[in-house]
């Protein structure tokens, strides 16, 4: 979190909303099983993904 930004700040529900209703796309770049989290982990240091990363458990 950038320092002066209050978490508070962040509107998550209405976020949350506009992503359940279709209004925002928030599909994930990436999702991995847990099994995957070594290859999740590379690739984030490495700077090979962009966009958000999910770890599912199987």
């Amino acid at each position: 979190m950038a320092p002066g930004f209050a978490l508070s700040d962040v509107p998550l529900q209405d976020i949350a909303d506009k992503v359940r209703h279709g209004r925002l796309d928030a599909a994930p770049s990436n999702v991995f099983t847990f099994d995957q989290i070594r290859d999740a982990h590379r690739l984030m240091e490495n700077g090979e993904t962009a966009g958000k990363m999910v770890v599912v458990l199987d």
